[in-house]
C-alpha cells in the first residue's frame, strides 16, 4: 500500500516544580506539527505518538525542574500536494470561539499587546 503524507499536531503539557519536588502554579504548552508517511489517517496517529514521545523529557531551568510530557494528539491532516516547497501550507485548524474567546487566548498565548498598526478589524 502507498503510504500518503500527514502533518499531525501534537500538543505538549510543561509543568514547573521547586528542585525539592514541590509543584509550582505555573503550566506552559506546546504545539508540535510532525510531516509523517503513513498507510492511513489512523495510523499516522500511532506514528506520531510514538515520535511525539521521545520529546518528553525533564530539564533544570535554573532551580527550577521543568516536565515536559505530550498531552493530546488533536489532529492529523493528510496533504494534497505531492511538493513541499516554501509557501506550502502544512496544517489549517478550523474552530469556534467568540471574539471575547479568541481575544481571552491570545492574551494568555502573547501578553497584552495592542493590535498591530496595519491590522485589519
Amino acid at each position: 500500500m502507498q503510504k500518503k503524507k500527514f502533518v499531525v499536531k501534537c500538543l505538549y503539557q510543561m509543568t514547573y516544580y521547586e528542585m525539592g519536588g514541590n509543584p509550582l502554579p505555573r503550566v506552559s504548552w506546546a504545539e508540535r506539527m510532525f510531516y509523517i508517511l503513513a498507510e492511513d489517517v489512523d495510523r499516522s496517529y500511532r506514528l506520531a505518538e510514538e515520535l511525539a514521545l521521545e520529546f518528553e523529557c525533564d530539564y533544570a531551568q535554573g532551580d527550577i525542574l521543568v516536565c515536559c510530557r505530550l498531552y493530546e494528539i488533536s489532529d492529523s491532516m493528510e496533504l494534497a500536494t505531492d511538493r513541499i516547497k516554501n509557501g506550502t501550507e502544512l496544517y489549517t485548524n478550523f474552530f469556534e470561539a467568540t471574539t471575547e474567546e479568541m481575544e481571552a487566548i491570545l492574551r494568555l498565548q502573547y501578553g497584552e499587546k495592542g493590535p498591530a498598526a496595519d491590522a485589519v478589524s
